[in-house]
């Protein structure tokens, strides 16, 4: 061998394929599956790449609950008009009440109907009557909410108080994403319900005795027959924006030591300024990333009637699944994980937990074998 050459060496690539779950953890270590961290089996040497192989996850993950601050909202309510006595025996009066929405996963038609009850609850323990109708119009993805007597306000500049918040950042103060009523479609600003008389509007209408939508021949607002018959209005708002229920729709997975994935910081309203400018970068934040809303996702949950709780994923439908390292890490002895939304906020998976299958490339020096091999005849 000539002294100058330096004899190189020959290295294989080993595939070390290791199955990672939530109930993996240390539980008295990690209390929440959204975030853990799990021991190898045995240190790989000389890591050249970490792959993510495969995922799956809870299906319908919670969109709106208290630690995402947007499960409350305030309104205003008069019968017949505002500045009325609170007269419980002549169902009147002029009342401000705040509901909460329960935790979890809402669609905007689920989000109509539990809206409805839990304003109809608010108003009725005081006045023992149920006037508001909440409608969702598929075709324009607005929001209606409406009363079939009296009048009411939505009052979204009313700041909501939560307990036990997962950030420490007031989510009141965004510019979207605020609160319920941005998932509903609206500014923060107080809405007035416009009145309407049926007895004044075109014949249609009139046929109808009340407020219909395009897409149906049912009126959805009807205004609340008395007992005197004299009740002939209604009053509704709509929403100027399109209603959102898919605003958590990214998951992001933290792999400590080894994210890669850059992200810009959110809410950014003074980028170009001189002061206070708060446009922040997030270097190295993630190390993959996953739609949360699939194809078909509530059909493709559905086999024989049954509804899987689970989203899988293959390699082909995570971003940005895999590492490279150049040198190699020489020793990887335990992975960190979390799971979390784009403004930080952790995915709220309860009592299920999440599972991965990653692989590992490792490079094993190939040692040269000389060998003879002698034929007997």
């Amino acid at each position: 061998m000539h002294p100058i050459i330096k004899p190189q060496k020959n290295f294989v690539m080993h595939k070390e394929v290791i199955s990672i779950d939530g109930v993996d953890k240390d539980i008295s270590k990690w209390k929440n599956n959204n975030e853990f961290e799990i021991s190898l089996p045995y240190p790989i040497q000389n890591v050249s790449y970490i792959k993510i192989k495969d995922l799956t996850l809870p299906n319908l993950l919670h969109n709106i609950s208290s630690n995402k601050q947007n499960s409350k909202m305030s309104i205003q309510y008069a019968n017949p008009v505002f500045g009325t006595a609170l007269n419980k025996s002549q169902h009147e009066g002029d009342i401000t009440k705040t509901i909460t929405v329960s935790d979890g996963y809402y669609s905007p038609v689920n989000l109509a109907t539990v809206l409805q009850n839990q304003l109809n609850r608010a108003v009725y323990n005081d006045l023992e009557v149920q006037p508001f109708k909440v409608k969702y119009n598929p075709v324009t993805n607005k929001m209606l909410v409406g009363v079939t007597e009296g009048e009411f306000k939505l009052l979204f500049t009313q700041e909501q108080s939560y307990q036990g918040k997962c950030s420490g950042k007031n989510k009141f103060n965004n510019y979207i994403d605020w609160g319920l009523g941005c998932i509903m479609g609206f500014d923060k600003q107080d809405y007035t319900s416009t009145s309407y008389d049926i007895t004044s509007q075109d014949p249609y209408t009139q046929l109808k005795t009340g407020i219909t939508l395009d897409t149906e021949d049912t009126a959805w607002l009807v205004p609340t027959m008395e007992q005197s018959g004299s009740n002939s209005k209604v009053a509704y708002v709509e929403s100027i924006n399109n209603v959102d229920t898919a605003k958590y729709d990214t998951l992001y997975i933290e792999l400590d030591k080894h994210n890669y994935i850059n992200e810009i910081q959110p809410y950014s309203d003074n980028t170009s300024g001189s002061f206070n400018n708060n446009l922040v970068f997030k270097n190295n934040s993630a190390f993959a990333k996953v739609s949360l809303i699939k194809n078909n996702i509530i059909t493709a949950s559905m086999v024989a009637g049954q509804f899987f709780n689970k989203l899988a994923y293959h390699s082909g439908e995570i971003t940005s699944n895999s590492h490279n390292y150049n040198p190699p890490i020489k020793t990887l002895n335990k992975l960190k994980f979390k799971f979390r939304h784009h403004d930080g906020l952790m995915a709220e998976f309860n009592k299920s937990s999440p599972s991965l299958t990653l692989e590992i490339g490792s490079l094993l020096e190939e040692y040269p074998s000389h060998i003879k091999v002698r034929h007997p005849y």
